[in-house]
């Protein structure tokens, strides 16, 4: 994602305000030049996805345009795919990608 100019992060805090906070901070760090869109997840998603709901990952343009959103939203997609990971998502750049079948195993202490 990051060759395709996309800041993905995990676990960006706990709610969408603190992940797109998160993405405000990447664009700063070297590497970032470039970058057109990201993507996320935060910690009441991984909640979620612990409680068995699939996980949900945020994305979006940073230029704030539908049609980049979409754009980022189906790269995004299409390397989770690609990875061997199903997601459903309908293409509308509003709806959030689903993980459905993402089954989050916590490490033991």
């Amino acid at each position: 994602l990051k060759a395709s100019g996309v800041i993905a992060l995990h676990n960006a805090g706990y709610t969408m305000s603190d992940g797109l906070t998160e993405v405000s901070e990447a664009l700063h760090e070297p590497g970032s030049r470039g970058a057109r869109g990201y993507c996320f997840y935060h910690e009441q998603d991984v909640e979620r996805a612990v409680s068995g709901e699939g996980l949900s990952v945020a994305f979006g343009a940073l230029n704030d345009d539908s049609v980049a959103k979409a754009a980022v939203g189906k790269l995004v997609h299409d390397e989770l795919e690609r990875q061997g990971i199903p997601v459903e998502w309908n293409g509308d750049p509003e709806q959030r990608l689903l993980l459905p079948a993402f089954d989050w195993k916590r490490r033991p202490d």
